[in-house]
């Protein structure tokens, strides 16, 4: 059994080799080969791609890459239409209509991305050119207008201590009331007690003089 190791090579085969299982961010121009040959790369080399990575994962290849080499403007463009005709005319000789790619024109008035812009930051942008605002104030309240609120409040309780503390304070409070309120209260009842006594007293005394005056009356 022979385990042979992720590495990735310069373009040329006397270059030091990087090694995945060492280094995971190893990461190399890529290029163009004949199709059909794929453990002799070097042998039949066609073209360094530009903006195009080899990295040890695929994902990161994808990642790290750019679309430069897709554009009007790219010299790289020719060569990788060759490729893709020679692949087409080998694997897929089943597809008859010829394959009709062209190079991506770039307008800065309708992309945001320059040609060198890496793929990972258009995944990360999702891929979207414009984000088109529509702000409805009245559609936001009536989808998130809260019908009540709540929250929580900890309660600290009191100690048996504690208790008893303010127990005894109530208990001062009102023995100190009493004391305040005490002698002006017994002084009212005993004002209205006495009042309530003169006042027959002197109803009586009343009458008799009424009385009197009768009695005087009718002698005459």
């Amino acid at each position: 059994m022979k385990f042979i190791q992720n590495e990735i090579s310069q373009i040329d085969s006397t270059s030091i080799k990087c090694v995945c299982a060492i280094n995971p961010n190893c990461i190399r121009p890529a290029i163009i080969v004949s199709p059909g040959i794929y453990y002799k790369v070097f042998d039949n080399l066609t073209y360094n791609v530009p903006g195009w990575i080899r990295a040890c994962q695929v994902i990161d290849s994808l990642l790290l890459s750019t679309l430069e080499w897709l554009y009007i403007d790219s010299v790289s463009f020719p060569f990788f239409m060759y490729a893709l005709g020679v692949m087409n005319k080998q694997y897929v000789s089943v597809i008859k209509s010829p394959l009709d790619n062209k190079p991506i024109v770039y307008n800065s008035s309708m992309s945001r991305f320059p040609p060198n812009t890496s793929n990972s930051i258009i995944v990360k942008e999702i891929m979207v050119e414009q984000w088109n605002h529509s702000l409805s104030y009245q559609r936001f309240y009536e989808t998130c207008a809260p019908m009540y609120c709540s929250y929580p409040k900890t309660i600290r309780k009191n100690s048996f201590i504690e208790v008893i503390i303010t127990i005894m304070s109530m208990m001062g409070g009102i023995v100190a009331s009493l004391r305040i309120l005490t002698p002006p209260i017994v002084k009212l009842i005993l004002r209205l007690v006495t009042r309530a006594n003169q006042n027959p007293r002197e109803i009586e005394q009343g009458n008799s003089i009424f009385a009197q005056i009768q009695y005087n009356c009718s002698l005459t």
